[in-house]
């Protein structure tokens, strides 16, 4: 009785990450054709990953005043153009950098207290163990990006070196029962469901609220109310640059599922590094 009390309660530590995870395991019962799973994919990332992105804008109002909050908007912003444009011409070598950034942006903001190899180890875990799961799922994504030599040899060094990463973060005793728990749901869902199900359920369910709930107290009060219209904005921005990718094609809308996840992922990775960076000082000046 004592330990159903103990798990019970290391559940409700991710109440939402765990419901996600059901609902999406069900919903791609109903909804297993890549098309849709591309959809609801993109929609998720964007509408559900977007607001942690977007609450950048007053961190940077929150740690910089009068003119050099406006100059920090500016380099930030440039920024992400930058990276838009190297992703554009150079995606091989933006992905493979966008992987290793991800990771530890998810080791460091999700597991902040633990050590730098448990966290690190989170974070290469989180995108490593999908290739083990399913690796010809893996490899078709991977593929969207770079070419399919590099793709197989991707989810080769992923899949060996993915127990290892996720043993890495369990040594330390420290919330190893809750990490299991999230871990065995994630493999659950790359598994029974999809990997992009188990991605959005772990970046929407657990990565973004997280970072939302950590400054919510610490930023101004109707801060989250703007929120939709920062994201209202990168979604414009997102389907601007998804016509220009799809007018070349012409009427064939043969791999349109590809081309919207592509850039989905083209717009969360050009906001990653510039806010991966704001993230980091800010905490420390915080």
């Amino acid at each position: 009785m004592m330990a159903y009390s103990f798990v019970l309660n290391q559940l409700f530590k991710q109440p939402i990450y765990f419901i996600m995870g059901i609902v999406l395991f069900f919903a791609s019962l109903i909804f297993n054709d890549a098309k849709v799973i591309s959809y609801v994919l993109t929609v998720f990332l964007l509408a559900g990953g977007l607001p942690h992105g977007a609450l950048d804008f007053f961190i940077l109002k929150k740690i910089f005043s009068k003119y050099y909050f406006y100059i920090s908007l500016v380099v930030y912003l440039a920024m992400s153009f930058i990276v838009f444009f190297v992703f554009n011409f150079t995606p091989t070598m933006f992905f493979i950098i966008f992987l290793i950034y991800s990771a530890f942006h998810f080791g460091h903001s999700d597991w902040e207290e633990h050590t730098k190899l448990s966290k690190y180890c989170w974070g290469f875990a989180v995108i490593t163990l999908p290739s083990m799961i399913d690796p010809n799922e893996s490899y078709l994504f991977f593929s969207i990006f770079i070419d399919d030599a590099f793709s197989v040899l991707l989810v080769e060094y992923f899949s060996i070196f993915s127990i290892l990463f996720a043993l890495g973060t369990l040594l330390k005793k420290k919330d190893r029962i809750l990490k299991l728990l999230i871990l065995s749901v994630y493999l659950f869902l790359c598994y029974f469901s999809n990997i992009y199900f188990a991605f959005i359920a772990y970046f929407v369910g657990l990565h973004s609220i997280h970072h939302l709930e950590y400054w919510k107290e610490k930023v101004e009060k109707n801060t989250f109310d703007h929120l939709f219209v920062i994201t209202l904005i990168v979604i414009v921005f997102f389907l601007v640059q998804l016509i220009f990718q799809v007018i070349p094609v012409g009427i064939d809308y043969s791999n349109l599922e590809e081309i919207m996840v592509y850039n989905a992922f083209l717009v969360i990775g050009s906001l990653t590094v510039p806010h991966m960076i704001l993230i980091g000082y800010a905490k420390k000046s915080n």
